[in-house]
């Protein structure tokens, strides 16, 4: 049976007119930050949190390496039991698993993640995503609020977030120039928490430097050769060549 172009056509912008209406009249509902979860009886459920903020403008140069724009990071601390934060539709930054196969929670100690340079945009409210995972039944912000902080101001996401249950469509999304309806976020004061100390190191991935070697990738009129890695090398602070082009390294071992 053939159809014609014009038919396949509208029933093509149906079906997403379709996803669209699925999408927005997904359940969106509040939920209290700190606090538990609108799932917080419920096991192996998948939720999301999602807020905006306006940060300031200094915080959202992305040209040059400026100490603002550089210094920004977001802290989560005790969400139970597993998260990925994603700002502006990026993933930033995840702790354990969400999903029931590969479970591992990211609920202990305090996750800090660098907001990249160039991802805020200035004059918008820029959505902050927050997925959560449970396998217990205990899920939710059990300690502080979320933080956003730069090098002196920082903004507690203290108070009403959307939450949006398992099983709904909508997507980490972009900032937006219009202030959203509620979950909105723009008081900054002076920073007390990008100083302190995590109470405990929660360290990224990293490679050895073989692997590291082994991943790089170069033109192929170009030769790399490992000379010195860690430990024999750590931390270091100066390379030079001298006259007879040998190259020196200066390191400070702590």
């Amino acid at each position: 049976m053939k159809y014609s172009s014009g038919l396949i056509t509208a029933v093509f912008f149906l079906i997403l007119s379709w996803s669209v209406l699925i999408s927005a009249n997904a359940e969106i509902i509040t939920a209290p930050v700190p606090g538990p979860s609108p799932l917080e009886k419920e096991k192996n459920q998948l939720g999301t949190y999602r807020c905006w903020v306006k940060v300031p403008d200094h915080w959202t140069n992305a040209s040059g390496r400026d100490l603002w724009v550089e210094s920004v990071t977001f802290t989560i601390e005790k969400l139970a039991e597993s998260h990925e934060l994603w700002i502006n539709g990026k993933k930033i930054g995840s702790a354990g698993k969400l999903s029931e196969e590969k479970f591992a929670s990211g609920f202990k100690g305090t996750h800090r993640y660098k907001v990249p340079p160039g991802l805020l945009v200035k004059g918008h409210w820029n959505e902050i995503y927050i997925r959560n995972f449970s396998l217990s039944g205990k899920s939710g912000f059990l300690g502080s609020a979320p933080s956003i902080q730069g090098y002196f101001l920082e903004c507690v996401f203290s108070g009403n977030w959307e939450f949006i249950g398992p099983g709904e469509t909508i997507e980490p999304g972009k900032s937006v120039p219009q202030k959203p309806a509620r979950a909105t976020f723009e008081k900054f004061l002076e920073a007390n928490r990008v100083l302190s100390e995590a109470k405990e190191l929660m360290p990224g991935t990293s490679l050895s430097p073989e692997k590291s070697f082994e991943m790089m990738e170069t033109d192929e009129d170009l030769k790399l050769d490992q000379v010195l890695t860690e430990p024999e090398i750590s931390q270091p602070t100066q390379l030079s060549f001298d006259s007879r082009g040998r190259l020196w390294v200066a390191q400070y071992r702590q």
